[in-house]
């Protein structure tokens, strides 16, 4: 029995380029694709859904530096899966899950669909703030580290 990456806490692997270096820590830029590329759900071309939702966008990181990059570098990303997992399935499954539970309260213990919908919405909105919330309180968490520089940047790059 083979049990999946994320259960056994094997860390997810992509390449970024730095962006700004602030003390132990760095600002890394990742393609979400590239970022696709060490997921098991990868299709091919299209990446998997979450990406092809997306599009082909920049995501933003603080990452701890560990390989000693600059300002410029293409470096080498480890990000616990588990972690990132978690993170999906708080953006993606909690609301719907509220928003059922809402509609179910509504239309158990109310009268009609309507309120149910309401309750569902309503449900919704305020997932969305709870998880605004969390985001807030987990930003100085990193979950990133650098574990490698795969090509150093121009030669204006700086460190600190």
């Amino acid at each position: 029995l083979s049990l999946p990456d994320a259960v056994r806490g094997n860390p997810m692997i992509t390449q970024g380029r730095v962006v700004a270096v602030s003390g132990e820590y760095d600002t890394v830029e990742v393609d979400r694709k590239s970022a696709c590329e060490g997921c098991h759900k990868n299709t091919g071309a299209d990446g998997c859904v979450v990406c092809a939702i997306g599009g082909n966008q920049k995501i933003t990181l603080r990452a701890r530096n560990i390989a000693d990059a600059a300002t410029g570098d293409i470096v080498t990303l480890s990000t616990k899966t588990r972690r990132v997992l978690g993170y999906a399935l708080l953006v993606f499954i909690m609301p719907l899950l509220i928003a059922a539970v809402g509609y179910w309260l509504g239309t158990a213990f109310f009268s009609g669909k309507h309120t149910g919908l309401a309750l569902g919405a309503l449900g919704v909105v305020l997932s969305f703030g709870g998880l605004w919330l969390y985001s807030k309180r987990v930003e100085a968490r990193c979950d990133a580290e650098i574990i490698a520089v795969v090509r150093r940047g121009e030669p204006g790059g700086s460190k600190n």
